[in-house]
């Protein structure tokens, strides 16, 4: 659930194995639903009418957008199977983790990956920390260009 003002918010449902989004304009009197046809796993909202939405029963690494508050979406990119789910800061700009081995058969760990185009295409920016067994675990963005990653044993920060 995901509230972006004191009224309005947006829920993910799942009733009698179907799932849908469902929005609230009165601070969670009502509902109605707004989207159930691709019906994303989870949805990050950015504003009143902008999000994404990762995931469907379809196809797991989807990524959609709407700019209607989730009344219609549409599909953006996909994201290979291995990538943890990505965080965004709007919608161009975010971060994923995923092994290091994609683009790299000769690293081991994990690698940190950034789409500037709403996730239709990926780059490795950066690679696991250099101590043994340490990888990197989440991402925490503040814009576009500086964000913070933890890793099992401590943080990092940097920017591009």
């Amino acid at each position: 659930m995901h509230f972006d003002s004191a009224t309005q918010g947006y829920a993910w449902l799942v009733r009698r194995g179907h799932q849908a989004i469902a929005k609230t304009t009165d601070a969670g009197a009502n509902w109605r639903q707004v989207y159930p046809a691709i019906s994303p796993m989870s949805t990050e909202y950015f504003d009143r009418e902008q999000g994404l939405g990762f995931g469907s029963v379809l196809n797991a690494g989807a990524i959609l957008r709407t700019f209607d508050g989730g009344a219609s979406w549409e599909g953006v990119g996909s994201l290979p199977p291995e990538f943890q789910r990505p965080r965004f800061i709007d919608l161009v700009h975010g971060w994923a983790i995923a092994p290091a081995e994609i683009g790299d058969q000769a690293r081991s760990g994990n690698a940190l990956f950034r789409t500037t185009d709403g996730g239709a295409t990926w780059t490795r920016v950066a690679t696991s920390p250099p101590d043994p067994g340490d990888s990197f675990t989440v991402v925490f963005p503040f814009d576009a260009n500086r964000l913070v990653v933890a890793t099992n044993r401590s943080y990092l920060c940097g920017h591009q």
